[in-house]
C-alpha cells in the first residue's frame, strides 16, 4: 500500500516537471527563431538604414529623379534578394535543438533532459530501480531551469563593427534634418509622393457673450480654467482647432454637442441658463475647467419721485419718476385707471427716456394728455419699467384729476361735457344722442358751419345705430375733433397737420437704428415736413388776430417764435446727421412740449385779448421808459462834465437847457406811470422816488448847483430802474389787472404749455416796439430794413460767426506787432474786449 502512494507521489511530480519543461522549451524555441531571423535580416536591414541615413543627411534630394528612382529600385531589388534568402535558409528550431540550448545555458552535464525522455532497455526489477534513481538525479538538476537571454552573435557576422557606425549615422542624421525629418524619408521612399501636411495645432478659444440688453463685453475664458460670474442668457462658444479626436463639452453632467467645421475644426454653442462645472474633454483627458455662475435677472425698481398731476405751467401732466436696474431700463410707461370705471381698459402712457442713464436716474415727462377722453376725470395710476430682459417692475398707485383744457365756445363745452358722460356710463347712450339732439337744435349749431352741423348729427346717428364694441370710442374721438374745431375754428385743420407730423418724425427716431428702420434721408425728410406744419399752424393762428397784434417780449412767449422752432428742428437734423440717435430722441422730446402746446393754441376770448392788449401799451411804456433812463443818463454826464471842468463861458446857458430837458423828462415819466398804472394795475413806487428826485436835479440845475443836481440825477437813474424792475416782474407775473394772461404762448393766442417767465429787465430798457411785425413777431416785409430798426434781431448764421471769428483772428495778430505805436495798441486791445 505505501508503495502504491509513493509511485502516485512521484508520477504527480514527474507531470509538474514535465509542463514546466514545455514551457521552457517554447521560450527557447522563440529565441532561437528571433536569434536566426535577426542574423538573416540584418543584411536587408542594414541597406534600408544605410538609405534612410542618406535620405536625412539630404544625400537623396540631391539626386536626379531618374538616379534617384534607379537607386530606390536597386534597394528594393536586393533587399527583396536578401529577404527572399533568409527565407530560404530559415528552419524552425527542433525540441532536440531546445533541449540543448538549455543545457548549454544552464550548464547541465550528462545531458538531463535526455536522460528523462529516455526508457530504460530491460523489466527487470532491480534495472527499474536503478533508473529510476538516476531520473529522480536527472529531475533534481531541471529544478532552477531557465531560458536566457537571446544572443543573435551578430559579432561573428558583422567583424568590423558596421552596425554601430549605421546607428550612428541615424541618428546624427535625425538630429540634422531636426523637424523635416519625415518629408525628407517620404520624399526619399516615395519620390514624386507629397508628404501630408502636418497636423495643425491644438488651439482653445472659448468665450461668453452677454444678452445685448446688459451693454457688457464678452468674457474670454482661459485655457487655464478659473471661475466667471456671467448673466442668466449669455452664449456659451467654445472652438476647438487641431489635436486628434473629436472633443466632448460637459456642462454638470450634461453633453454640449459640437459641430463640425472642417478637418480637425469644432465648435459648440448654447445659451446658458444655468451654472456649474464646465469641462473640455478630448479622448479621457480633460482639457481644460470652468466654474460658472450665472446669475437670474432681477425686476427693475421704479416709483413716482414726487406725486403725479396737473403742471403748474401748463395744461400737461407731470410724472416724476425715478428708475433703477443693474443693465438699465427700455421702457417707462405710465397706466392709468378710471376711478369712476375700476374695471375699464387701463390707459398706457409712454414716458421717454432719452438721454438719461436708465441704470438709475430720476426724471419728469410731461405729456399733454388734454385730449384723452378722461380728461378732467379722477384716475388711478401708477409707473410701470421693463428691462432688455422682458422682466416688469411697477410702482405704488397714486390718484390725481387729470387736467383739462377749459373751452369757451359754448357748443365745445357741451360737446365735451356729453364726451365725459360717454366715458363714465357708455352703455347709457340714449343720454348722449339726447344731448347732441338738443344742441343740433340751437341757433348755435345750426348757424355754425355746416360740416359742423353735419359731423354732430353723424356723431348721434353712430351712437343710435351701431351696437358695436368700439362705436362709443369712435364717438368720443369724434367728440373731440368737433369741439376742438369749434373752439380753435380755422386752425383745427392745421393742428391736426402738426399732430400727423409729429407723430411721423417720433415713430422715424424710435425706429432709427434698426435692422429696416428708416435711413437718415427719411428722418431729414420728416423733419422737413414737421417744419412746414408749424409753420401752416403759424400762419394759420395769425390770420386770426387783428393786425397789429404781435409777439410779446416776454422770454416764455418768445420760445414759441417760428425761429425757436427752426433752431430745434435745425439742432435735430445735425444730430442725426452726425448719428448721435440719443442727442436726436432728447432734442425731439423737448421740442414735442412746445409742439403739443402749439397744436393746441386756439385764439383768446375778448377778456384775454383786452388783457394781452393792456400789457402790450405797458410794454411800450417800458420801451419808452428805456429812453428816459438813457436821456437822464446823458444830463447826469453833462454834470459832471462841469464838475470836473468849471469855469466854462457856456456852463450857465448848458444849465438852463438842461433843466428845461429835465422838466420834459419829468412829463414824460408821468405819462408813462399812467400807461402802467393801466397795464398792472398800478404804480411802481420807485417810479414817485425818481420823480422827486428829477424835480430836485431840475431845481438845483436852476440855481447853478451843479453837484447837487448831479447827485439828484444819479439818484433817478438808480429809481428808474428799479421801477422797470418792479412794473415787468408786475406784468411778466400776470399780477394786476394788466397781467399777461395765464399761458400766453403766442400772442393772441392760449397756449397750454406757455408761462410767462424769465429775466424781468432782459433786453426790454432802451427798447422800441416795432411796428410791420406779424404776430409772432416776424417782419411783415414792407419795411426796408426788414424789421431790424424795430427790435426785430436776425439770428446770426454759420457765415456771420466765421467772419467774427476772422475779425478777431486780424485783430489779434495786429496787436502782436511789437512796433505799433501805443495809441493804436490801446485802440486794438479795447476791440478785443468785445470778443
Amino acid at each position: 500500500m505505501k508503495a502504491t502512494v509513493l509511485r502516485s507521489h512521484d508520477a504527480r511530480a514527474a507531470s509538474r516537471l514535465g509542463a514546466k519543461l514545455e514551457r521552457r522549451r517554447l521560450a527557447v524555441r522563440l529565441a532561437l527563431v528571433f536569434e536566426q531571423s535577426w542574423r538573416l535580416l540584418w543584411p536587408p536591414l542594414g541597406l534600408i538604414g544605410l538609405f534612410a541615413a542618406a535620405a536625412l543627411f539630404g544625400f537623396v534630394a540631391l539626386l536626379p529623379a531618374w538616379l534617384h528612382l534607379a537607386v530606390l529600385l536597386a534597394l528594393l531589388v536586393a533587399v527583396a534578394a536578401a529577404i527572399a534568402s533568409a527565407a530560404r535558409r530559415f528552419t524552425f528550431p527542433s525540441r532536440a535543438a531546445a533541449d540543448r540550448r538549455l543545457e548549454q545555458t544552464n550548464d547541465l552535464a550528462h545531458r538531463p533532459l535526455a536522460a528523462l525522455s529516455d526508457r530504460p532497455a530491460t523489466n527487470n526489477p532491480t534495472a527499474l530501480i536503478l533508473w529510476q534513481v538516476h531520473r529522480d538525479r536527472m529531475a533534481a538538476k531541471l529544478t532552477g531551469i531557465r531560458v536566457g537571454l537571446p544572443h543573435p552573435n551578430l559579432a561573428a557576422l558583422d567583424r568590423f563593427a558596421l552596425r554601430a557606425g549605421l546607428v550612428v549615422a541615424l541618428v546624427a542624421g535625425f538630429g540634422v534634418a531636426g523637424p523635416d525629418s519625415q518629408s525628407r524619408l517620404s520624399e526619399a521612399f516615395m519620390p514624386g509622393i507629397p508628404a501630408g501636411p502636418a497636423p495643425p495645432p491644438f488651439e482653445l478659444e472659448a468665450w461668453i457673450t452677454p444678452p445685448a440688453y446688459t451693454h457688457l463685453p464678452p468674457t474670454f475664458l482661459k485655457a487655464s480654467g478659473g471661475s466667471f460670474t456671467v448673466p442668466q442668457g449669455s452664449q456659451l462658444s467654445v472652438s476647438v482647432t487641431g489635436g486628434a479626436g473629436t472633443p466632448r463639452l460637459i456642462l454638470t453632467g450634461r453633453d454640449l454637442p459640437f459641430h463640425t467645421l472642417g478637418p480637425s475644426s469644432f465648435r459648440a454653442e448654447t445659451i446658458l441658463t444655468e451654472g456649474g462645472r464646465l469641462e473640455l474633454q478630448r479622448g479621457f483627458e480633460s482639457v481644460s475647467a470652468w466654474d460658472l455662475a450665472v446669475i437670474a435677472p432681477t425686476p427693475p425698481e421704479v416709483h413716482f419721485a414726487a406725486p403725479p398731476g396737473p403742471d403748474s405751467n401748463s395744461t400737461a401732466t407731470r410724472f416724476p419718476w425715478h428708475i433703477q436696474d443693474t443693465y438699465g431700463v427700455t421702457e417707462l410707461a405710465a397706466e392709468l385707471h378710471l376711478q369712476a370705471r375700476p374695471g375699464a381698459q387701463a390707459m398706457r402712457v409712454p414716458l421717454p427716456l432719452a438721454g438719461v442713464d436708465t441704470k438709475n436716474a430720476t426724471g419728469t415727462a410731461l405729456v399733454d394728455l388734454t385730449a384723452s377722453p378722461w380728461a378732467g376725470l379722477e384716475v388711478i395710476a401708477r409707473l410701470e419699467a421693463r428691462n432688455g430682459a422682458g422682466l416688469t417692475g411697477t410702482s405704488d398707485t397714486i390718484g390725481f384729476r387729470l387736467p383739462e383744457i377749459a373751452f369757451h365756445n359754448p357748443l365745445a363745452r357741451a360737446l365735451i361735457a356729453v364726451r365725459k358722460h360717454l366715458v363714465l356710463a357708455p352703455a347709457d347712450r340714449r343720454t348722449a344722442i339726447s344731448g347732441l339732439d338738443r344742441l343740433s337744435s340751437t341757433p348755435a349749431a345750426e348757424n355754425a358751419d355746416l360740416g359742423g352741423f353735419l359731423n354732430m348729427r353723424a356723431i348721434a346717428a353712430l351712437l343710435l345705430y351701431d351696437h358695436g364694441a368700439t362705436a362709443t370710442g369712435r364717438a368720443e374721438q369724434r367728440l373731440w375733433q368737433l369741439a376742438w374745431h369749434y373752439e380753435a375754428g380755422p386752425t383745427a385743420r392745421t393742428s391736426s397737420e402738426l399732430a400727423a407730423a409729429t407723430r411721423a418724425l417720433e415713430q422715424a427716431l424710435a425706429e432709427a437704428g434698426r435692422p429696416n428702420g428708416p435711413t437718415p434721408a427719411e428722418i431729414n425728410r420728416r423733419i422737413a415736413a414737421l417744419e412746414q406744419a408749424i409753420e401752416r399752424q403759424i400762419e394759420a393762428l395769425a390770420k386770426t388776430l387783428p393786425r397789429g397784434a404781435r409777439l410779446p417780449n416776454t422770454a416764455a412767449a418768445q420760445r414759441y417764435d417760428q425761429q425757436a422752432f427752426e433752431r430745434m428742428a435745425e439742432a435735430l437734423r445735425e444730430a442725426v446727421a452726425a448719428g448721435d440717435l440719443a442727442t436726436a430722441r432728447t432734442e425731439m422730446a423737448q421740442l414735442q412740449q412746445l409742439l403739443q402746446q402749439l397744436q393746441n393754441a386756439r385764439p383768446l376770448n375778448p377778456e384775454d385779448l383786452a388783457r394781452m392788449r393792456q400789457w402790450q401799451k405797458g410794454e411800450q411804456a417800458m420801451g419808452a421808459l428805456g429812453d428816459v433812463v438813457r436821456r437822464e443818463g446823458n444830463l447826469f454826464d453833462r454834470a459832471q462834465g462841469r464838475i470836473t471842468t468849471p469855469g466854462s463861458p457856456d456852463a450857465r446857458q448848458e444849465r438852463r437847457g438842461d433843466a428845461a430837458i429835465q422838466q420834459a423828462l419829468r412829463r414824460a415819466l408821468g405819462a408813462l406811470m399812467s400807461d402802467l398804472a393801466d397795464a398792472t394795475g398800478n404804480v411802481p413806487s420807485a417810479l414817485g422816488r425818481a420823480d422827486i428826485a428829477m424835480r430836485g436835479a431840475a431845481e438845483a440845475l436852476r440855481k447853478g448847483a451843479d453837484a447837487p443836481a448831479a447827485a439828484a440825477e444819479q439818484q433817478a437813474i438808480a429809481d428808474l430802474q428799479q421801477g422797470g424792475r418792479q412794473a415787468m416782474a408786475a406784468m411778466t407775473g400776470g399780477g394786476g389787472k394788466g397781467g399777461m394772461p395765464p399761458g400766453l404762448g403766442v400772442a393772441g393766442f392760449l397756449m397750454p404749455g406757455g408761462s410767462p417767465s424769465g429775466n424781468p429787465l432782459s433786453g426790454q430798457l432802451g427798447r422800441v416796439p416795432g411796428i410791420g411785425l406779424d404776430p409772432f413777431g416776424r417782419p411783415t416785409g414792407d419795411q426796408p430794413d426788414g424789421g431790424r430798426a424795430n427790435g426785430y434781431v436776425r439770428v446770426p448764421n454759420g457765415d456771420v460767426a466765421a467772419e467774427a471769428r476772422a475779425i478777431e483772428e486780424e485783430l489779434r495778430r495786429r496787436d502782436a506787432n511789437p512796433s505799433l505805436p501805443v495809441p493804436d495798441r490801446s485802440y486794438i486791445e479795447r476791440l478785443l474786449k468785445v470778443f
